[in-house]
This record gives C-alpha cells, structure tokens and sequence, in this order.
C-alpha cells in the first residue's frame, strides 16, 4: 500500500498532503521494481547480449547517478538521508518508465511521436522534483540542487529514445 501511496505522490506531488510523512518513511521496494521495469520495456527488442548491457546501465544509472544527487543535495546543506532521496527519486521515475511503456506498446509510432512522449515524460519528472527539492532545500539553493537531478532525468530519458 505504501508503495501506491508514494507513487500517487510522485505522479501529482503538488496535491499530495503529509509531504514530511512522505520524505521520512522511505522504502526501495519501488525504485527497485521501477528500475527493473524500465529495464525490461528498454530490452524487449534488443538481443541477449544487449539486454544485459541495458540492464547494467539502467541499475547503475538509477542508483548511482541517484547517490551522486543525493550526495550534490547532502553538500548544498539538506538534511536528507541517501535512502530517503533515493527513494524519492526512484518514484519520480515512473513518468519515463510509463514512456517506455507507451514506446513499447506502440511500437509503430514514428520517432517524432516517440520523442514528444519522452519530452513529456521529462517535463513530468522535473515538474515533480520541483516539488522535491523545494522542500528539502532553501529557495536560495533551489537552483543549485535541481540542475543535477535534471541531467539525472535527462540521461534516462536519452536512454528511452536510443
């Protein structure tokens, strides 16, 4: 149940209550899934040796580059545990992984298509970290802690389209 609860907040934070609530009680058990998920719906039409290699890249790339912003956020002066902004991060990661879905699903889309919907993906990713950062950090540091986790979105979202 926890895990759908988080995951409503992640697809609409801003409407979301009891954000503290949220932030504190963290759990992977989604990321995980997540990650695994999107590796799968990136795999599906690659051959073996390339599903391994996609799946390496997915799970290092979710749980370093997330450990990488956690760090950024940790030295800008938040109080923020490494679980707790992984897991955070890790539901924020759903809108690309219903793009894969879409991708996926709808094989036959033309690229341009293909890349609305990971622009879309993106744009909903950043919206929610937004929401994110600015609870953990000051408006002064905003700034300075939402530009790695927009890369951080960006390479996914890059992946999505390769």
């Amino acid at each position: 149940m926890r895990i759908v609860y988080k995951l409503f907040y992640a697809i609409i934070p801003r409407f979301s209550a009891n954000k503290e609530i949220n932030l504190k009680q963290w759990d992977l058990f989604g990321p995980l899934f997540f990650t695994i998920f999107l590796s799968y719906f990136l795999n599906v039409s690659k051959d073996t040796e390339q599903m391994s290699k996609t799946f390496i890249i997915v799970f290092c790339l979710m749980w370093l580059g997330g450990s990488i912003v956690t760090i950024n956020t940790i030295l800008l002066g938040s109080h923020i545990t490494l679980f707790q902004s992984l897991s955070i991060l890790g539901y924020y990661i759903f809108p690309i992984l219903l793009a894969s879905m879409i991708n996926y699903f709808k094989s036959y889309f033309k690229f341009g298509i293909k890349v609305a919907i990971a622009f879309i993906a993106y744009i909903w990713c950043c919206f929610s970290s937004v929401s994110f950062m600015s609870d953990v950090l000051g408006q002064e540091k905003k700034g300075l802690g939402l530009f790695p986790i927009f890369l951080f979105y960006f390479a996914f979202t890059c992946y999505l389209l390769l």
